[in-house]
């Protein structure tokens, strides 16, 4: 019993099998999917040519461009100062900051104005002595030649013998002192241009004792040239001065500066923009920042405050900051302090920390989205809808877009996606691409 039980299981067995072999030798394989079924799907974007301009940034601190140091000039002691000289005040152009004791500088001038009035006299006097002297010579040399003449008659009269030789020779004796007298009026009158010179030139003194005494009372008062700020007071009323003594520092307001620390590559990516002529520059200092029409603009940013001011590019400094390898580019702000005030605008203050932002020149770019790069390479779409890579150098990025320079052209797809992983060769197809996208991508695969 139990062996017709063994030989009918392993019967049942050998059944089983072959069903199995026979189903799978029956069997049919599933439907493969063609080539292009396995196109990996992307988004694209065509590359774009237009112009634009790149945009740089840098920090640095707002410096007054003009700074005023309130420096005596004559020693004396101090008998006014502005109710209004003190650090932090505004102090409009044209008052009054100080004054020093005048009294020792007007009698300094009072004495010059003396001695030049007798200096001007003294040359009056020479001119009228010259007017007296010239009006005696022509009397007394007419009255020379009337004694010549008297002369000549009597030798004649002696000759006949009508006088006595002692009227000749006394007459002789009246022609050789009138001659005397003539020769002494023309040698006073030869020295009056030496005269007139000395006096002249003692006059030109005078007057120049006059001029610096002038100048030397209008020192004894200080005024404020321009509106400014008062950063520093080292004086008080009473206290004696000495010359070349710092008595005050002011800084105007008018017109600010801010030296931003850029990047070097920066710098080189914005003078890229700009067009030299090399051939026609002779004198490299003509080459200024402030002839090229760069914009600009200063952020003050201080908790929820936020605030730009125009601003333009004046001069790049002459160094290079050795611990951050940055160059700096002076930028100049004009701002009118009522108008600010009246719009509740914050003036720029010495010390303050912004941030300023440089625009060049635009020109035309190729531009690709900032997202489509991966490094320096750029994912293509071939013609044939294949992926190709390729390396590009990026000149700029600005506003999410990318500058670039490279074996591309403009129109070129490129894929937006992440493509992990990216094979070159691999086949691609679009997905969820703006219609304009397609078209473009048909115009290249034709």
């Amino acid at each position: 019993m139990q062996a017709s039980k063994k030989r009918f299981f392993f019967f049942a067995l050998g059944i089983g099998v072959l069903i199995f072999i026979l189903a799978l030798a029956n069997r049919q394989s599933p439907p493969l999917n063609p080539s292009t079924d396995r196109a990996v799907p992307v988004q694209a974007k065509a590359i774009e040519q237009k112009a634009i301009a790149p945009l740089i940034s840098g920090f640095g601190r707002v410096q007054p461009k003009v700074e005023w140091k309130a420096v005596a000039e004559t020693s004396g002691k101090i008998i006014y100062r502005h109710p209004d000289l003190e650090k932090g005040r505004v102090i409009k152009a044209g008052e009054t900051l100080l004054k020093i004791d005048p009294l020792d500088y007007e009698l300094q001038l009072a004495r010059a104005q003396a001695e030049l009035n007798s200096s001007k006299a003294q040359l009056a006097r020479l001119n009228l002595e010259e007017q007296n002297l010239k009006a005696s010579l022509d009397i007394e040399e007419k009255r020379l030649s009337l004694i010549e003449k008297e002369l000549v008659r009597k030798e004649n009269l002696l000759k006949k013998n009508v006088i006595s030789k002692s009227d000749v020779d006394q007459q002789r004796l009246s022609f050789l002192s009138q001659q005397s007298q003539v020769l002494s009026l023309k040698n006073q009158l030869a020295l009056i241009p030496d005269n007139r010179s000395t006096s002249e030139a003692q006059v030109k003194v005078n007057e120049s004792r006059l001029e610096e005494a002038r100048r030397q009372l209008s020192k004894t008062t200080i005024t404020l040239p321009f509106i400014a700020r008062v950063a520093s007071v080292d004086f008080e009323v009473g206290e004696a001065i000495n010359p070349q003594q710092q008595l005050a520092l002011l800084y105007g307001i008018s017109q600010m500066e801010v030296e931003a620390q850029v990047p070097l590559h920066d710098i080189k990516t914005l003078l890229s923009t700009i067009t030299f002529d090399s051939g026609n520059i002779t004198d490299y200092s003509r080459i200024r920042p402030d002839q090229f029409n760069l914009k600009a603009k200063v952020q003050v940013s201080s908790g929820n405050y936020r605030a730009e001011r125009e601003a333009r590019v004046v001069r790049i400094s002459e160094t290079i900051d050795p611990n951050q390898g940055t160059v700096g580019v002076i930028l100049e702000v004009e701002q009118d302090i009522r108008t600010m005030l009246n719009s509740n605008q914050v003036p720029l203050s010495n010390g303050l920390f912004v941030e300023a932002m440089i625009e060049g020149l635009a020109k035309p770019q190729l531009l690709v989205p900032e997202a489509a790069l991966h490094g320096n390479t750029l994912y293509r779409i071939s013609e044939q809808q294949t992926l190709n890579k390729v390396d590009v150098q990026v000149l700029f990025r600005r506003d999410g877009l990318a500058a670039i320079d490279g074996a591309v052209e403009q129109d070129d797809m490129i894929v937006t996606t992440d493509l992990i992983p990216a094979i070159d060769g691999m086949k691609l197809k679009l997905a969820g691409n703006h219609p304009e996208e397609k078209s473009k991508t048909a115009e290249a695969s034709q």
